[in-house]
């Protein structure tokens, strides 16, 4: 038998309690039987994993695996210099990801919930997690319900079920047996389901379920279920990585066979191949990539947003469908009067109108407004409000008479009624369906007419529409809605500038979600398609793909419709970022790319299952997001390109000298010192860069954009060549000026500095002229090139660094060699954007 249907004797018999609850020693036993009533959260990652997680990728073991073989050829400082490259790696990525451990384990710090129960017919406050069936529990306004409960007693009590069903407005609850074997739970009116609020009344019940067998913890249990894939970035540098050790591998075995049948010492051959082949790897892929995510979560957390995973942020960059709740996301999620319509056939004077209008708003209402969050019905909040604005005296009206009788609003009879004593006078005061009054008002022929037609005209709008009446006479029509949030239209004009689909979810009826879809944006005209939950249920999987192509509006869905609906965006390719609240958003949120909850109304739940916390529940701070996202992967972008094209310039260097039969332009030791002592902080500070001013005026990229495309490796070829054929003219310049071979590989690695300098002021800009693009807008780049020309003069001129690093001494002239070169690329690389810019 389900928990809603029997009598309460019959509950009370199955579950062997009674009225006076458990008896303490029972409560024990069935601590064996059902366990705690909680719901298991993610365990916090261990410090010693996030550390070890540095070490497992790909392109950290290629640098690790080279720099053993270093050591154990005898090369042991090109092994020393390979380490450290991995040390700094691994401790900017751990202490980037331990700052993001932090967080989540501050918001996972929770204070035990307390609840009142009946043990042993005695009154006492407990730990909710020490809760079991057939615990007797009392609640009252403002609680928060810690399980499922069959209600034995009930009191003008309205529960506010919005984070399991997705309704804002507050549900009557009553103490009925239920005959329906299979109700949806907002028409389970004889229960209280945990994770939900009391928002009115009083009440005791009994416990039927706890922790995951309660309807809150069935949904979290199957987000548990739900596994992520890999984010696009993650999948990309996952494939990048398998193909720069394929090509690491074949440099290897090249330089190894050349090196040895040019020398005959397989040792020496080998040692200087994997020096090389290390130089090739992107040495600070990872600990970039730790901190441009780093930093976005850094700024969204300025802007009011928790990223719970570091690998989400630069995956908003990629959405391209965003399904978002309508209630508290694109509405503030508070009732508020829209418009109040007075009758104007009333016999009362405009006085005596607007003073009976203020009485009922005031007297045929329950609510107090003790805070902005005030748990009381949100309609009754709103009137209550509305009339204070309206210069009404609240207070002094409420004082002003005595309440002598009163009918609660019920669903069936859809209306509510206080009587008051004021002034010797009886007067009732009503306020329900406008249908209901016009019934009981007895109003008929032009005034009815008029009243239907303005009901009407309300509804067709979308407006929640309520009628008041005083003593019979039909006073006003009132209009209330869930208002837009402020800037949440011009956050939607981001979206559809930047080609993001935006389609709304809703539980609220058809007519409520396309009024707002229209005030925000989302919908120009009544030809959107609006589709319902029953709707959902007739479709068939490719029938609904193909309203999906479109951006329709859905309402009256439930959890299962949303999950449904993520899950077929998914299946046709699209990126899928979605929002929720409740409790029934969970396996959504866990199943859609990016998972946004709620901050300030979301349950925990919700927030578990997410990647994305809005700690402001507004959703102008997912376009701030998707815009961070869609920096990172730019910037992301530019760092590869700098860092390749850089690579091949110092691969090119030894190839070009091999091709011609000189010496190698270049030691190992010093491409290593290049690699680690010049590239890596530039490099890094890409990442820095501001976000681009037409950042959303760009299509969102798709699955099968790479980091970097076929064309993009020509032309950072025909870039490594130029730093390459520059390295080896000035190599035998030096060669032919004195011979001295030390000075002229010193001369090469001059020249490859110079030249990346140049190389990484012109990768921050691929789009726009150098000579466009602000030039002290990244602070970080100029102190990086600042510390490497520093670096680079240490390597040349100090006695100490130039015996250890095989450099000498250069002349001044070089120096003019090596920056002509930097001016080469310079002017080549203004021509090709000039010429791809203008002749597509």
């Amino acid at each position: 038998m389900n928990p809603w249907q029997g009598t309460t004797e019959t509950i009370l018999k199955t579950l062997e309690t009674g009225s006076a609850g458990l008896k303490n020693f029972e409560a024990e036993k069935r601590l064996f039987k059902y366990g705690l009533n909680s719901i298991k959260r993610r365990a916090p990652i261990p410090i010693i994993t996030i550390f070890f997680d540095q070490l497992v990728d790909l392109l950290v073991l290629l640098l690790i695996i080279a720099g053993v073989l270093s050591f154990i050829l005898g090369d042991s400082r090109s092994g020393t210099i390979i380490m450290i490259i991995v040390l700094i790696n691994t401790i900017i990525g751990f202490s980037q990801e331990y700052k993001a451990e932090k967080v989540i384990r501050a918001l996972a710090k929770l204070l035990p919930q307390m609840v009142r129960v009946r043990r042993d017919g005695r009154e006492k406050l407990i730990k909710s997690s020490h809760l079991f069936p057939g615990d007797i529990v009392i609640l009252g306004q403002g609680d928060k319900v810690p399980a499922d409960i069959r209600l034995l007693e009930a009191y003008d009590l309205l529960a506010n079920e919005q984070a399991l069903t997705g309704e804002s407005a507050a549900v009557r609850k009553e103490v009925k047996e239920i005959k329906d074997t299979s109700p949806i739970p907002s028409q389970i009116f004889n229960m209280l389901f945990m994770g939900t609020i009391v928002a009115r009344g009083e009440a005791s019940g009994v416990v039927v379920a706890t922790g995951l067998k309660t309807e809150f913890g069935k949904i979290a249990e199957k987000s548990v279920a739900i596994r992520k894939t890999l984010s696009p970035l993650q999948e990309k540098i996952g494939k990048m990585a398998k193909r720069v050790a394929i090509i690491a591998a074949f440099v290897v075995i090249g330089l190894v066979i050349y090196k040895y049948f040019t020398d005959r010492n397989f040792i020496s051959a080998l040692t200087f191949s994997i020096a090389v082949a290390a130089a090739l790897v992107p040495e600070g892929l990872p600990a970039t990539i730790s901190v441009a995510l780093s930093l976005g979560a850094r700024n969204l957390a300025k802007r009011r947003a928790l990223v719970r995973n570091l690998v989400s942020v630069e995956t908003l960059g990629s959405v391209t469908v965003i399904c978002s709740d309508k209630t508290g996301t694109l509405t503030t999620g508070e009732m508020k009067v829209k418009e109040l319509w007075q009758n104007p056939e009333s016999k009362l004077s405009a006085d005596e109108l607007e003073k009976a209008i203020q009485n009922t708003l005031v007297l045929c209402n329950d609510a107090e407004i003790i805070s902005e969050n005030s748990p009381d019905n949100p309609t009754e909040i709103a009137l209550l409000r509305f009339a204070k604005d309206s210069g009404a005296a609240t207070e002094k009206i409420r004082k002003s008479g005595r309440k002598i009788a009163e009918i609660p609003f019920e669903a069936e009879k859809r209306y509510m009624r206080v009587t008051y004593q004021i002034g010797g006078k009886k007067i009732n005061y009503l306020k329900g369906a406008p249908e209901v009054i016009i019934e009981l008002t007895k109003i008929e022929g032009k005034e009815k007419k008029q009243i239907e037609e303005k009901f009407s005209a309300f509804a067709d709008e979308g407006f929640r529409v309520l009628a008041l009446a005083a003593d019979g006479q039909f006073l006003a029509l009132v209009a209330i809605f869930d208002p837009p949030r402020e800037g949440i239209k011009e956050a939607i004009d981001d979206c559809q500038a930047g080609n993001i689909r935006l389609i709304m979810l809703t539980g609220d009826n058809p007519l409520t979600a396309l009024s707002i879809a229209k005030m925000v944006g989302i919908a120009d005209d009544d030809k959107v398609e609006v589709i319902d939950g029953k709707q959902i249920d007739q479709l068939s999987d490719v029938q609904l793909r193909g309203h999906l192509q479109r951006e329709p509006i859905f309402a009256r869905i439930l959890p299962e419709h949303k999950f449904r609906i993520v899950d077929n965006l998914m299946k046709m390719g699209e990126i899928v970022a979605v929002t929720g609240d409740g409790v029934n958003d969970a396996p959504a949120l866990k199943r859609a790319d990016i998972g946004i909850a709620m901050g300030e109304k979301g349950t925990d739940v919700s927030r578990e299952a997410a990647d994305l916390v809005l700690l402001d529940d507004n959703f102008a701070t997912i376009v701030h997001a998707i815009k961070e996202g869609r920096a990172i992967f730019d910037n992301i972008k530019k760092f590869l390109f700098y860092i390749f094209s850089s690579n091949f310039g110092e691969l090119l260097t030894v190839v070009i000298g091999m091709i011609f039969g000189l010496p190698l332009p270049i030691s190992a030791i010093q491409i290593l010192c290049v690699d680690v002592g010049t590239d890596v902080l530039p490099s890094m500070a890409l990442i820095f860069e501001p976000q681009e001013r037409e950042i959303m005026k760009t299509k969102p990229r798709s699955k099968d954009v790479q980091l970097l495309t076929g064309k993009s490796f020509l032309h950072l070829s025909a870039i490594g060549l130029i730093m390459g054929g520059g390295a080896v003219l000035n190599f035998t310049y030096i060669m032919r000026l004195s011979g001295n071979y030390q000075a002229a590989t010193t001369a090469s690695l001059l020249t490859l500095v110079i030249v990346q300098v140049f190389n990484v002021f012109l990768s921050r800009c691929p789009n726009v002229s150098i000579f466009r693009y602000r030039f002290w807008r990244n602070h970080y780049l100029i102190a990086a090139e600042v510390f490497s020309l520093a670096l680079i003069l240490a390597m040349i001129y100090l006695p100490s660094m130039d015996r250890y690093l095989q450099t000498a001494i250069l002349p001044s002239t070089l120096w003019l060699r090596a920056l002509m070169f930097g001016v080469i690329l310079l002017v080549l690389e203004e021509i090709y954007k000039y010429v791809r810019k203008n002749y597509k």
